[in-house]
């Protein structure tokens, strides 16, 4: 009976990999931009103003980085913002030695009442920018020259309202690219029309066409703000993702500790603050990642022995496993650089490391939903609990 019900758990994990795999193919045709729709605006009459604003908290590891990158940008009407959100340590010299690079600097304030912290930095670097487009980008996040050109071309081409990046990894691999959470795994193999994806390293918005949405202050208390304004504007057509590559060199350079809390101050909203989602959630990730390889280890499996059917869970369980590393390193190749020798063994090595991922997905939400409940979810350094649990 056992062995039967293990032997369907793991045909169902090969019909729902084989759709994981095809929606996988589909993304990445449909969110890699192609030659000749990243062009340049050349006619500086022509050339709309661009805010580049920049949150930044507690960010004195990767913040000159990022700026550096910022003002290297060839943009011919671009502004740069940076907003300290009240931080502890050398946040705000930093902005300010950038000061004569053309780098506004604009000091945070305690969120008001029902805002969360990096809702309100958006709020008030919104209301700072003067460019007819704002680009919200994360401290983690690194342009190129042209970056920022190619990126208001392509919404104006496509006539769009809203753009988010979803960078790739240009650094060295370290723990924190092999071990990444599954966040942007999950967006690109998910069916469309279950799923709005949405990158918060780096975004674009219209400003006209924020307000005419409303602006942030009706999600001024939700962690996810940037993926429901996203929503709202894929309803109305004017709204695409992309997935930087080789034509736009958008990356970002994030420490794992700090993905993992992103993931942690994520899961509970997302899931609603519902027990029965988070246990489905959980259960997804074994299910699917983790029970194939145990199986695989374990041995054959006895379906029925008077038949001789004794390895056909077995077969499955195989299956299952080359399916899931099969995904996971064209997920891996489609968001990170492959280039040198070692970024082949770890994308080879990735294979294997699936299991351990989606294990620690798991570990992830239950983390999100007790430390939610207890009151303890910060983000960078400020706790955000209270307008979520009480208003989510």
């Amino acid at each position: 009976m056992i062995s039967t019900i293990i032997f369907v758990i793991l045909l169902i994990d090969v019909v729902i990999l084989t759709v994981f795999l095809f929606q996988l193919t589909l993304s990445s045709q449909r969110y890699k931009p192609k030659p000749g729709e990243l062009g340049k605006i050349n006619r500086l009459d022509d050339v709309p103003s661009v805010s580049l604003c920049i949150p930044a908290r507690n960010e004195t590891h990767a913040l000159a980085d990022c700026l550096t990158s910022a003002i290297s940008s060839d943009y011919p009407k671009l502004e740069i913002i940076v907003l300290d959100d009240c931080s502890q340590d050398q946040t705000s010299q930093i902005i300010r030695s950038f000061a004569h690079d053309g780098v506004r600097f604009v000091k945070g304030s305690v969120p008001s009442e029902g805002w969360l912290g990096k809702n309100n930095a958006y709020r008030t670097l919104a209301e700072q920018a003067k460019g007819e487009y704002i680009v919200f980008m994360s401290v983690d996040a690194r342009v190129q020259p042209e970056s920022i050109n190619q990126l208001i071309s392509y919404m104006r081409l496509e006539k769009l309202s809203m753009l988010s990046v979803l960078p790739r990894r240009f650094d060295d691999l370290r723990a924190s690219v092999i071990f990444a959470p599954l966040r942007y795994f999950w967006q690109l193999v998910t069916p469309l029309k279950f799923n709005t994806p949405m990158a918060t390293s780096l975004w674009a918005i219209r400003a006209d066409s924020l307000n005419e949405i409303g602006g942030l202050e009706i999600d001024k208390d939700k962690v996810d703000i940037e993926n429901r304004l996203a929503a709202r504007l894929d309803n109305l057509e004017e709204y695409h993702f992309l997935i930087a590559n080789e034509l736009l060199q958008v990356s970002y350079a994030k420490q794992w500790q700090s993905q993992t809390d992103t993931a942690i101050r994520l899961w509970y909203p997302i899931l609603q603050k519902s027990y029965p989602r988070a246990l489905g959630v959980i259960l997804a990730h074994l299910i699917l990642f983790v029970l194939p390889p145990i199986v695989l280890v374990g041995g054959y499996i006895t379906i029925d022995n008077s038949h001789g059917y004794i390895d056909a869970a077995w077969v499955l369980a195989l299956i299952a496993c080359l399916l899931s590393g099969y995904i996971y390193i064209s997920y891996f190749r489609a968001v990170k650089r492959v280039k040198t020798s070692l970024d082949i063994f770890v994308v080879f090595i990735s294979f294997f490391l699936v299991p351990v991922l989606a294990a620690q997905e798991a570990v992830l939400v239950v983390a999100s939903f007790y430390q939610y409940k207890r009151g303890k979810v910060d983000w960078k350094g400020r706790n955000i609990c209270y307008p979520v649990a009480k208003r989510y």
